[in-house]
């Protein structure tokens, strides 16, 4: 079968992306279909990451868009009513491309990765079923973009989100199945979107490396999750830090809280010289942290990341403690997998336990590992993404009857 994929594929100046999920499930495609890759990018020089792709894949059609006169466009576009986002990536030389094709080898099916994307699959013919995959939802970003600044910058991501919403709505009304990569973003999608059939399949976490061995002694090592990347999350560290830090180095003794920043901003300067904190920096890997750590810990909720943050603990071995708006819809027991706490006072209580205890830390690291290969690992969830395209292609999934599985109907 023939399939078109839709999507970030090369890198940006406008807008970094990362494109893990969308490589994985391009993976999965492509070990059962003829896989033609398709978008556009501002890059001036972007032909080793082409060529990368192409070794990989073969099949890649791209436009390049002029990055300054493209700018213009896309700011002229957002004041006239349009989304900056999509005007921005539009180029008529890949949607001819991708029509030519069209014409001489038909697609089965569609898959689309971005909002920006969605105009291109909208021109095709309207039998051709299409899986629009929202992901964290690419309006959210804007969104959580305008909270975190005022005044004019606010108005424009405001808007931009707004507009990114509409292009997202007439995407769902065109797809025959949606994905999404956690439950908050299915509420997104079901708040939008209520007709569409919606399946939540997570990026998936790779959990074939070496569990992190049992560490008995001190210091005593916490690996804070996710990685920071903004003061308001910074303060939050802070806040754990002056609550939670002090009783269980009072009762242990010497006690360091790791924790990953993705960038040097202002509050994780400031972090850095919190005493008992080690700041690393820029990086967006956990892992590194993760091997060092005896315990690691999800006070507060960040978006999407908290729940891929506590998945990556768990399938590294590293016992964890979070709230429940940390699981975000995991089918996760507290004291089973993991620990659930809503208060400094817990979080520190449990700190201490499970330091005291390496056997206690031994056997939650197993559980957490267990439950990660048999639900949320990359094989577990390329599987549910084959079942998804396999019943979208063969007409069993339509908006309003998601395909049965571990991942539908949400």
């Amino acid at each position: 079968m023939n399939i078109l994929m839709l999507g970030p594929w090369l890198p940006t100046v406008r807008r970094q992306l990362t494109t893990e999920r969308l490589h994985r499930f391009a993976r999965e495609l492509a070990r059962e279909h003829r896989l033609t890759l398709a978008c556009t990018t501002d890059h001036p020089n972007p032909f080793g990451a082409v060529s990368a792709i192409r070794d990989e894949f073969e099949d890649l059609e791209f436009a390049v868009v002029p990055n300054r006169w493209k700018r213009l466009w896309s700011v002229a576009h957002l004041a006239t009513g349009s989304s900056a986002e999509v005007a921005y990536f539009s180029a008529d030389a890949l949607r001819n491309r991708i029509r030519d094709r069209a014409k001489s080898a038909p697609f089965h099916l569609v898959y689309v990765a971005s909002t920006s994307m969605i105009p291109y699959a909208l021109e095709l013919a309207p039998r051709v079923p299409v899986v629009l995959d929202f992901g964290d939802v690419d309006s959210e970003w804007w969104q959580d973009r305008a909270r975190q600044f005022s005044g004019f910058k606010t108005k424009i991501y405001r808007t931009e989100a707004m507009r990114l919403r509409e292009v997202e709505i007439m995407g769902a009304r065109r797809a025959t199945h949606c994905l999404v990569a956690t439950p908050q973003a299915a509420r997104t999608v079901a708040s939008f979107a209520p007709w569409a059939a919606v399946s939540v399949i997570g990026d998936g976490v790779t959990a074939d490396e070496p569990a992190v061995p049992t560490r008995i002694g001190g210091p005593h090592l916490i690996a804070f999750t996710p990685c920071l990347e903004v003061n308001s999350e910074a303060q939050a560290a802070a806040e754990f830090c002056d609550s939670v830090l002090p009783a269980v180095s009072n009762e242990l003794g010497r006690t360091k809280l790791l924790v990953g920043c993705k960038s040097h901003f202002r509050l994780a300067r400031r972090l850095a010289n919190v005493p008992g904190v080690e700041v690393v920096a820029p990086t967006g890997d956990l892992r590194p942290l993760l091997r060092r750590a005896a315990v690691a810990v999800a006070p507060r909720r960040f978006g999407a990341e908290t729940r891929r943050s506590v998945l990556a603990a768990m399938a590294a071995g590293v016992p964890v403690i979070t709230t429940i708006e940390g699981l975000d819809g995991l089918p996760i027991k507290h004291g089973r997998e993991l620990y659930l706490e809503d208060n400094a006072l817990g979080f520190a209580g449990r700190l201490i336990d499970l330091l005291r205890k390496p056997t206690l830390r031994e056997v939650m690291g197993a559980r957490g590992r267990a439950f990660v290969r048999a639900h949320c690992s990359t094989v577990a969830e390329g599987a549910r993404f084959s079942q998804v395209i396999a019943a979208a292609m063969n007409g069993t999934s339509r908006n309003g009857s998601a395909p049965d599985g571990n991942g539908a109907g949400v």
